[in-house]
């Protein structure tokens, strides 16, 4: 006979942060009263769960929950947001929650950045593009650029890339840069700019693309 595996019942998250918006650790107990566990994975699935304890006394909010899950089901994520109840979801649902409730994320733009990167969510990807304090951090490079895209789509030039590619044009990007966020060869990308008639960067230009385009293409 196979072995029966055990499931664990969801009761809270655990957040990194007291006050604010943020990603939580969904938090599990196999027993009532028994300790916690939290999930232990590599990828999408749960590998399994680790014991962390029979007490958690700080950044913890309890959940009334008859959710289990187990070795092999969706890797659970916790969302907590202000004047909300935290949800706890796959990533696939996650993902479906933020197209729902975009207008509850868009005042906590690096938190909806993150999840749209998490959830390869392009909607709310090119949302958080344009929300000050993510587009002010994009041009200092201070956070990175993580595209997704789908093997069908990889090497080829689609209407979200293009849009990146504009996005970042205008944000004073490298081709390089924009070559690598888009997934293509710098050569691409400068052959893109030209045929979508860009503006070019005469003065304090990111880097020799304008005039390989004027050179090139004979780009005003």
């Amino acid at each position: 006979m196979s072995e029966v595996m055990p499931s664990f019942t969801l009761v809270g998250v655990i957040c990194p942060i007291d006050d604010g918006p943020c990603i939580c650790t969904p938090i599990y107990r196999h027993e009532p009263g028994a300790g916690y566990f939290i999930q232990e994975f590599k990828s999408k699935t749960i590998d399994g769960f680790v014991y962390i304890g029979s007490e958690i006394t700080e950044h913890k909010i309890d959940i009334d929950s008859q959710c289990t899950s187990g070795v092999g089901d969706p890797v659970q994520y916790g969302l907590a947001l202000p004047n909300q109840a935290p949800v706890v979801l796959s990533l696939r649902r996650l993902s479906v929650y933020l197209s729902e409730n975009m207008d509850l994320c868009i005042p906590h733009p690096f938190l909806l950045y993150q999840l749209a990167v998490m959830t390869k969510n392009r909607e709310a990807f090119f949302e958080a593009l344009n929300q000050k304090g993510v587009e002010e951090a994009i041009r200092k490079r201070q956070i990175p650029i993580t595209f997704a895209q789908s093997k069908s789509e990889k090497g080829k030039w689609t209407d979200d890339s293009v849009r990146l590619l504009k996005y970042l044009w205008d944000a004073r990007f490298s081709a390089s840069e924009i070559a690598q966020a888009v997934g293509q060869s710098r050569n691409a990308v400068i052959g893109k700019v030209h045929r979508l008639q860009l503006k070019g960067r005469d003065k304090g230009g990111a880097d020799a693309a304008d005039k390989i385009i004027r050179l090139k293409f004979g780009s005003k």
